[in-house]
Order: C-alpha cells, then sequence, then structure tokens
C-alpha cells in the first residue's frame, strides 16, 4: 500500500526509546540598550556599544538577533520641517538601515568574532543581494529595510500623498515619515543559526559622521539635497527644499534561549563562518583598465561593480546602489577577472547597453547562476531590478586545499565617465575559522584563522 514502509513496525521496546524532551524549553528576546544615549544628536557621535552576558542555562542565536532603530525624515516646507510629499523628491534610500554604519564587530570575552572596519554599507547590500531571495527582498526586505529597487516606491512609503498603483493619488493616504527599520550587522556570525554559549558579548555599531549618515540615509532625484544638522522635529524651522533624517532610538535585541540542563562550566567552540569584505579603486573610464588586488587566501568568490565616487556623500547617489553619474556602469564593454589560476568569464565578457541595444542578459543570468539565486525558491531579482539597483557581477571559485592564492586582476572596459574617476569595488567572499574554549563564563582560549 503507498505510504506504508518498514517504519511502521518501529515500536519502542523500552521506555529509553521514547522521544526525550525538547532541550529548548524557553525563547526570549532580550532587549539590549546602548551603553551610552544614541539617539538623535547623539548618534553620529561615537561608537554605540551593547553588552550583554549570558549564564546559568542560557544561549543565543544570531541569526535571529537584530538591531532596531527607530527613524524621522521630514522636508523644509514653508520653512517647517514637514512630512514629505512627492513632488519633494526624497526617500528613504535603498536598504537605508545598513547605509547609517561605517563599520561593526562583535566579541566574546574581548575576542573578536567579526569585525569590518569600513565601507559596511556596500558590504550590506552586495549580501543582500546575493544571500536574499528575491521573494525576500520584495517582502520582508522591503518592510524591514527599505530594499524597493525603485526610489518612487520608497517615496510612496514616506510621503504623505503617496501613490497608489503608480497613480498619484489626491487625498493624503496616511504614510508615515516616522518610521522603524531593522538592521542586522553584515558580520558572518550573524548567519549563524546555532545558539551559542553563556559568556559576556559585545555589539559595537560605528556611525558614520553627522551629514554623511544623513546622506547616506537619503535618496533624491533631480538634484542633491542638502541635509540639516542638530536634531529637527515636526513643525521646527528648515529651510524650504532642505531635508533632515534623525535616528530616534536605536536598541539590539537578542534572541535566548534556555536550555533543558545548565551549560557545563567549560565548553568548545568551532565556527565556521563565510565573510564579506571590500576594496575599492578609483578607475578613469574611457579605456581598458586591469586593476590588482589582494584578498584573503580563503577567498571562494568575487563580486565587482561600479559606483560614483561621491556615493554616500550626494543624496543623488546612494552607497546601496552600484551606480554612477550619466548611469556609466551601463557602458561595460569588457569584463574579466584572473585569480587562483582561472579568468572568469572565459572567454572574457563583451556585454553591451545602449539603447536600442541590449546585451546583457547574459551577464545578469551568470550572476544568478553563480550565486544559486536561480535556483532558489524565492526566485532572483529582475534584470530591471538588477538594473536599477546597479550591475553586481559575481562569480565563485572551486580551489583545492593547497591553493592559498591572494593576487587578483580585475580587467575593464568603460565608456568615458561624466564627472569620473568613480570606483571599482571588489567584493571578496571568504571563510573565517574561530576556534575557543570557555571556562566558568570566561574565554581562556581563541584561535581566529581564514580558512
Amino acid at each position: 500500500m503507498a505510504g506504508l514502509n518498514n517504519s511502521i513496525f518501529d515500536l519502542p521496546s523500552s521506555i529509553e526509546e521514547l522521544r526525550r524532551p525538547e532541550d529548548v524549553i524557553k525563547v526570549q528576546t532580550r532587549k539590549v540598550n546602548p551603553t551610552s544615549s544614541s539617539k538623535l544628536g547623539n548618534f553620529p557621535g561615537s561608537d554605540i556599544v551593547f553588552n550583554f552576558t549570558l549564564s546559568g542555562n542560557q544561549h543565543w542565536i544570531p541569526s535571529r538577533s537584530y538591531v532596531v532603530i527607530r527613524n524621522s525624515l521630514f522636508f523644509g516646507i514653508g520653512g517647517l520641517a514637514a512630512q514629505p510629499v512627492l513632488a519633494s523628491n526624497v526617500a528613504p534610500s535603498c536598504n537605508m538601515p545598513g547605509n547609517l554604519f561605517n563599520g561593526c564587530s562583535l566579541t566574546v570575552g574581548g575576542f573578536s568574532l567579526g569585525s569590518i572596519s569600513q565601507n559596511a554599507a556596500q558590504i550590506s547590500v552586495c549580501q543582500k543581494r546575493l544571500q536574499k531571495s528575491a521573494g525576500y527582498l520584495d517582502g520582508a526586505g522591503k518592510s524591514i529595510g527599505f530594499f524597493q529597487p525603485r526610489q518612487l516606491d520608497r517615496k510612496a512609503v514616506v510621503c504623505s500623498d503617496g501613490i497608489d498603483t503608480g497613480l498619484t493619488v489626491a487625498t493624503a493616504t496616511a504614510r508615515c515619515n516616522q518610521n522603524e527599520s531593522i538592521y542586522q550587522p553584515p558580520l558572518g556570525i550573524f548567519k549563524q543559526g546555532k545558539a551559542l554559549g553563556n559568556g559576556r558579548y559585545e555589539l559595537t555599531l560605528s556611525p558614520k559622521s553627522d551629514i554623511i549618515y544623513k546622506q547616506s540615509a537619503i535618496e533624491s532625484t533631480g538634484a542633491d539635497i542638502t541635509v540639516g544638522s542638530g536634531v529637527v522635529a515636526g513643525g521646527a524651522a528648515l529651510t524650504n527644499g532642505d531635508a533632515e533624517f534623525q535616528v530616534n532610538d536605536i536598541t539590539f535585541y537578542v534572541c535566548v534561549v534556555d536550555n533543558f540542563e545548565r551549560n557545563p562550566s567549560k565548553y568548545s567552540v568551532v565556527l565556521d563562518l563565510e565573510e564579506t569584505n571590500v576594496i575599492p579603486r578609483d578607475i578613469a573610464g574611457g579605456a581598458a583598465s586591469t586593476e590588482n588586488y589582494t584578498v584573503s587566501k580563503s577567498t571562494f568568490a568575487l563580486s565587482c561593480a561600479l559606483q560614483d565616487k561621491r556615493a554616500g556623500t550626494n543624496t543623488l547617489y546612494s552607497p546601496s546602489a552600484f551606480k554612477t553619474e550619466a548611469d556609466s556602469q551601463n557602458s561595460l564593454t569588457n569584463l574579466q577577472i584572473a585569480y587562483a589560476g582561472e579568468n572568469r568569464p572565459s572567454p572574457a565578457a563583451n556585454p553591451v547597453f545602449a539603447a536600442p541595444v541590449d546585451h546583457m542578459t547574459h551577464r545578469y543570468l551568470e550572476t544568478g547562476i553563480e550565486d544559486l539565486a536561480l535556483y532558489d525558491t524565492g526566485g532572483m531579482l529582475t534584470k530591471e531590478q538588477w538594473r536599477e539597483l546597479g550591475e553586481l557581477y559575481h562569480f565563485q571559485w572551486r580551489k583545492s586545499g593547497d591553493n592559498i592564492s591572494t593576487n587578483v586582476d580585475v580587467s575593464t572596459t568603460y565608456g568615458a565617465f561624466t564627472n569620473g574617476p568613480h570606483r571599482l569595488l571588489l567584493f571578496h567572499h571568504f571563510r573565517r575559522i574561530i576556534e575557543y574554549s570557555v571556562e566558568n563564563g570566561q574565554v581562556t582560549s581563541f584561535l581566529a584563522q581564514d580558512a
């Protein structure tokens, strides 16, 4: 009979064979406030530090832990700070919460479980585009982090007149310019779904400086928007045409689980983490160029993109969009990356995107194949979304265990740049192995190395 197999005869023959009670007896989310005030005018002042300690039978799950940011966006209308309207042409930048920070780190007992010192915004959006499905980005990504590729769609979220199926609504639709967004640092440890044991942990976020973090949080169209300084509330004075963004509150929520049994007084942990870092390099455009980079010996994939040199300091160019003035990123006619004795793609790519010619589909498809998004049940971004966010080219490398290559050559040919040079970003994805021991809540040994 269909559906029956030998397991129907596997009746327990002793009490020891019965299913044991669940090890997890309690799951809770612990709210952790920063060690000093980090809201409003204090947000960009210094590093934001969250300390938490686990003991007894407690563990925490990094992948289920996240930072909650409450923020406001105002626009100067009639000399007052008001809710933007569509005509204001301002919106939160794509992946906005990730754009607020230069770096981040997590330690246990003072030892580093992961650290990024700069360009955390670019790393954050690269990871999301490569590691999250289109289904996620189109759902949770939009809802918790403004991951709409089109600026118009992000405007609809915060503007009082909003949009409805692409048409302007005549009356206000109660859109909100005071929002809550979710941020998870782009460290490999935050992809760890296993529970980490007791100890003293510290998460540090490094915001961009005042004005810069606001320019990174806002994306405008038509012209660069001047952002205010200090703290502005609705109805306060704000110069006509200026914008103001502020962080009203920031907290860290830690997913804590209680084990059925008390933690042992001494235990060891081995973590196999996948990390991402980025190396920017200015290129002139208008001719063939080959740039040399040094990456981790455990690099298993490389991604590259072009970004305007003003990204993050001009509201027209967001750090989460791989685009330039006059869309020079679309002028690529040659691409090849040499690493670990192999050239990718081979032969070199020769895309063309100049109306009425669009020969970019192969580049789009290959990136989806290489990062496996094409085979994900949640699907991959459309080619239009991929281009709206700025083209990101991704390639995997299969290396033998004794191949510790660190040298990368990236050969490109772009058309002439408007207001160049611009930055060629090389993202390298690599493995990092961490092994440490804890005794009575104290780290007694710690070893970290690229795999």
